[in-house]
């Protein structure tokens, strides 16, 4: 069993909390991301990040996430592709099971890259990793 941090304020307040994300990567079933077929057609890259809150059964909940997109071409506007890749990401991410645990965890992020081989590897390396996201 994974060690856990209990998240201080609300263990000090006496609430029964989800814990804090373990040290360690949590055991974890997940799905293979797929290149969305419409950016894939554009030469679409992309950088993403995606926080999520994990149940105690091991389901994520509370998920949001943030791409930055890039294209070769100057014909295509990337920037509207942005939510195609955020719509991927938490699609698959949904399907994601963690370890049950007692209480679960929160603030869980990962980030994930789509590039393409044939392209230049120096366009997804142009792209900044979004910070982390908030979820609301």
């Amino acid at each position: 069993m994974m060690a856990l941090i209990l998240i201080p304020m609300l263990a000090a307040l006496g609430l029964q909390a989800a814990d804090a994300v373990p040290a360690e990567e949590p055991e974890l079933e997940r799905t293979a991301m797929q290149f969305p077929l419409v950016a894939f057609d554009k030469d679409i890259v992309a950088r993403c990040s995606v926080t999520m809150d994990v149940r105690p059964n091991g389901s994520p909940t509370n998920m949001c996430g943030d791409c930055n997109v890039a294209s070769p071409h100057d014909f295509v506007k990337a920037e509207r592709f942005e939510k195609t890749y955020v719509r991927e990401v938490l699609g698959v991410v949904r399907e994601w099971r963690f370890a049950p645990s007692e209480n679960g965890f929160t603030g869980y992020s990962r980030n994930f890259d789509f590039n393409l081989e044939h392209l230049n590897p120096d366009l997804l390396a142009s792209l900044e990793t979004p910070d982390a996201p908030v979820c609301d």
